[in-house]
């Protein structure tokens, strides 16, 4: 991320330092420049942001586009830290709905403003990772990592069709058992995002016991039906920002 010194430092000596009683100080503008690039190199650690231009960047909550009233409540959970680790998240619903959009801003804030590990992926990648079967150190350590990670995003999830699974379903044994070892860590928040109604979890090869822990641990289940074109859902976000510095 380039910097780039505002109005008031850029023709100094040193661009984003300013002279106060013959002391050098960082300008305004460098102080939110290192906060900005310490907090993209967070995101990108996480698997959440691809680069400076991802829409995720800019996107808040305020600029959903739909009359979903849970959605909506998600503004009063996201205000508080304590809240937030309380539930388990699932989004479900159809394609182009917002779900992975509102599960990568979950993430966002997790790590911006309430300093949590977070880890976005999709299940099939779960699935891969936890079904290899020679597994040295490092595989291992990344394993545990996932496990314990405050937050876990996970996407496409219970979607067979997104799963790549091998005849036997040998994977499904690891994955299950990790799954239920995280989701009854109250210590861990889990967000799904999945086009896969919770209660049809068992129908595509993951049994009962997913759900059934989904529904007793503190879940908060969202259905989204705003079926919009996601280009022109953000229409408007590229003009709010045409003019600002990124």
């Amino acid at each position: 991320m380039k910097f780039e010194p505002c109005e008031k430092c850029k023709n100094n000596k040193i661009p984003g330092y300013i002279e106060v009683n013959s002391v050098l100080r960082e300008c305004e503008c460098r102080t939110a420049w290192k906060m900005k690039s310490s907090l993209l190199w967070e995101l990108k650690e996480a698997n959440l942001l691809s680069s400076e231009k991802d829409l995720l960047w800019d996107y808040s909550l305020s600029m959903y586009k739909g009359a979903n009233e849970n959605i909506q409540k998600l503004h009063k959970i996201m205000e508080s830290k304590e809240l937030f680790k309380f539930y388990n998240y699932y989004f479900w619903g159809q394609p182009n709905t917002q779900k992975t959009t509102i599960a990568k801003w979950m993430g966002k804030i997790a790590i911006k403003d309430f300093k949590l590990s977070t880890y976005y992926m999709s299940m099939n990648a779960l699935v891969e990772l936890l079904g290899v079967i020679k597994k040295d150190k490092e595989h291992y350590e990344k394993i545990n990592k996932i496990k314990n990670i405050d937050v876990l995003i996970i996407d496409d999830a219970f979607d067979a069709k997104k799963i790549v699974l091998f005849s036997n379903n040998f994977q499904l044994i690891y994955f299950n058992n990790f799954l239920q070892e995280r989701l009854q860590n109250e210590s861990t928040v889990t967000i799904f995002a999945s086009s896969v109604e919770p209660s049809k979890i068992n129908t595509n090869h993951f049994g009962m016991e997913i759900p059934n822990i989904l529904l007793k641990r503190k879940t908060i289940i969202i259905p989204c039906t705003d079926n919009i074109n996601r280009e022109n859902a953000f229409i408007d976000i590229n003009s709010i920002f045409s003019n600002k510095t990124r």
